[in-house]
């Protein structure tokens, strides 16, 4: 379980694009998961999927929000002088990037938490992009995790 919404992406006027998204730009497979995890990298070419929503990383650095083909949604940053030389990842304090491999930022959301902790973006149905953060909860146990400490409940008798 996540935390309360950290950044929402809003539907912008966008400009009619020169390319066309989907999978396989550089054999990435279509991912039907619909949500990036802090420390995930996304690079060119991966198309995360929800229902007729797909976020691509193409080519040239834009990161595109399309629904039915449609677009709903991009940074509308591109550079086509270092093509292939990009990717996507939320970091640990929730701000979702696209940077260059050197690690230059191309494009930002501007938004972040003071704290470090595990986010998730995710795809909505909506064709909109959403962070959500921190995470509260797990049921992945770990090593001395507070789950390993829980003893069964029986009626008494």
């Amino acid at each position: 379980m996540y935390g309360p919404q950290l950044w929402t992406s809003h539907y912008s006027s966008v400009h009619p694009l020169n390319t066309t998204t989907g999978a396989g730009v550089l054999g990435w497979p279509k991912t039907t998961d619909s949500v990036l995890y802090s420390g995930d990298l996304a690079p060119i070419g991966t198309t995360i999927v929800n229902g007729d929503n797909e976020l691509t990383l193409l080519d040239d650095c834009n990161l595109v929000l399309t629904s039915k083909g449609d677009t709903k949604w991009q940074t509308g940053v591109t550079d086509p002088t270092t093509l292939q030389d990009c990717f996507v990842n939320l970091e640990a304090n929730g701000e979702f990037r696209v940077k260059h491999w050197g690690g230059d930022i191309l494009w930002s959301n501007g938004v972040s938490s003071p704290i470090y902790a595990e986010f998730v973006l995710v795809l909505q149905a909506n064709a909109k992009l959403v962070v959500y953060g921190p995470g509260i909860w797990s049921n992945i146990a770990a090593s001395g995790a507070v789950s390993d400490k829980i003893a069964m409940v029986t009626a008494a008798e």
